[in-house]
């Protein structure tokens, strides 16, 4: 077993395993590699470059995937690659953190599933026999509470020694938790959707129903594939149930939860529910039982609700985790809840991502669903594809001055990539400037020369500079947009074949 340290994170000391190759040493380690392939060696994405210690020596697919230049200076594939001893490596980060701090109401009507009242018990004698268990649950029966869990007890004695007989007692259908003192005014539940490619958490403050922040990150199984289906397989493959795979994004949701709580002044030990939603095989994998396939699935998953602890996850011990239910394989709770909410008759929803779900409600109620694997829409299988965030281009512009094109962004940082949602923008301004057929080439004829000079041969063909240079140059490839024309084309056939269909 050797070591890896990144060259911008240098205190952290990563285990890594001579047996296996880098991407799988980093992933299993909770780090978050860039691959979109699962480490098959199709995407060429896990890019890195060594700085110092030994590496298995270059394969034939690696001389295929690197330019010169960057086998010359030290790039190489983590999925090809072994180590020999310690390394020092500059691993291209993905997508960092995005928190959003607010104060907004949500609801004017809030009842929170778990809640927080103070009891207290200075009236009552110190007599060895005061049974404030029995207290307990007579007090709370009237709220439909039935029973206390063998937390709640062992917190209830050093609890009212500590509160001077007044405690804080956390509850739902029974009794979870006894804190010291009065902490009735700190009570927050959190809000997460499990996205195949993102991971997005809301936290809730439980006494008003505020929304007190939100919070994205990539969700790390993206390192061993893109889509489901591919996480599937890596399960069944390795036998190694699905520990893995819950555990990077156990890693995640916890690394979220601890961002928006140091960002709001919120101790996560006042959380006390947890809400998920993602389609089956995400929430599956959450909860640490191995996902099926699809076709496997079952028709509506309901799981009961479990405790922070057993999970695993950053909160009270005794916090409530639950899940949304969800319909078959391909549709998670979002969608599920806004079919049920929001569906009328002969209306259609299209959930655009990595898989793309289309869900019918006819004039009979007759629901039609149908999933198409469309990752070029979120990103994915670009050629420098990336989630939505912080360096991801939106679009293009072209500067009349200087007559060149440059990338529009969400903020002032510089380009990384390029996001399902930016493929749609560039798309559109390089049609609109008459540079880009409508299948997807480039027209270096119409271009001013700044702008053609831009175009050149690269690893997936014809591509176009769109910011930066050398090593973090920022480009769009032919076969990008042809990806998407294709997938574009696939996605309204496929609505109108379900519209025939239903009617």
């Amino acid at each position: 077993m050797f070591t890896l340290r990144l060259m911008n994170h240098q205190t952290e000391e990563i285990p890594i395993s001579e047996e296996v190759d880098l991407l799988s040493s980093l992933r299993s380690a909770g780090q978050d590699p860039i691959c979109d392939c699962g480490g098959a060696g199709h995407c060429y994405k896990c890019k890195a470059r060594i700085i110092a210690g030994p590496l298995t020596g270059m394969t034939d697919l690696e001389k295929q995937a690197l330019s010169i230049a960057e086998q010359s200076s030290g790039w190489f594939l983590m999925c090809q690659r072994k180590p020999l001893g310690d390394l020092i490596i500059d691993m291209p980060q993905r997508d960092e953190i995005r928190v959003q701090t607010e104060d907004a109401t949500i609801t004017t009507s809030f009842t929170p599933w778990v809640k927080k009242e103070v009891v207290d018990f200075s009236d009552l004698s110190m007599e060895q026999s005061t049974d404030y268990r029995s207290l307990l649950l007579e007090k709370f029966s009237v709220k439909g509470v039935t029973s206390i869990t063998d937390q709640a007890l062992r917190e209830l004695s050093p609890a009212l020694s500590v509160g001077n007989q007044r405690v804080t007692v956390v509850y739902s259908d029974r009794i979870l938790s006894v804190e010291a003192g009065d902490t009735a005014d700190f009570s927050y539940g959190v809000v997460c959707d499990l996205g195949t490619a993102t991971i997005g958490l809301e936290l809730i403050d439980l006494t008003c129903g505020h929304r007190l922040g939100k919070v994205y990150a990539g969700n790390s199984q993206r390192a061993f594939g893109g889509t489901r289906g591919l996480r599937v397989k890596y399960v069944k493959e390795h036998k190694e149930n699905c520990s893995e795979l819950t555990r990077v994004t156990l890693y995640t949701v916890n690394k979220l939860i601890r961002e928006i709580c140091q960002r709001t002044n919120v101790a996560p030990e006042h959380i006390y529910h947890l809400v998920f939603v993602g389609n089956p095989q995400m929430i599956h994998l959450l909860f640490g039982i191995a996902p099926q396939d699809m076709e496997e699935m079952q028709i509506f998953l309901r799981l009961p609700p479990r405790s922070a602890k057993e999970v695993g996850l950053l909160a009270c011990e005794m916090a409530q985790v639950s899940a949304v239910g969800a319909l078959s394989g391909a549709f998670g709770g979002d969608v599920a809840a806004i079919s049920h909410e929001y569906l009328q008759k002969n209306t259609c929803i299209v959930d655009m991502g990595i898989e793309t779900n289309l869900l019918l409600k006819t004039a009979d109620n007759t629901v039609v669903r149908r999933c198409l694997l469309t990752p070029v829409l979120d990103g994915m299988n670009l050629h420098q594809g990336m989630m939505y965030g912080s360096g991801a281009i939106e679009g293009v512009y072209l500067d009349e001055a200087t007559q060149n094109i440059f990338p529009r962004l969400p903020d002032s940082f510089s380009a990384k990539g390029v996001s399902g949602f930016g493929l749609f923008g560039v798309y559109r301004d390089l049609r609109e400037l008459g540079y880009l057929s409508e299948d997807g080439k480039f027209l270096p004829e119409q271009m001013p020369e700044p702008v053609a000079k831009r175009i050149r041969d690269g690893v997936r063909g014809k591509e176009m500079l769109l910011a930066g240079g050398g090593f973090f140059s920022v480009v769009i490839t032919e076969a990008d947009f042809q990806d998407f024309s294709q997938t574009m084309a696939m996605l309204r056939q496929e609505i109108e074949d379900l519209l025939i269909t239903a009617t």
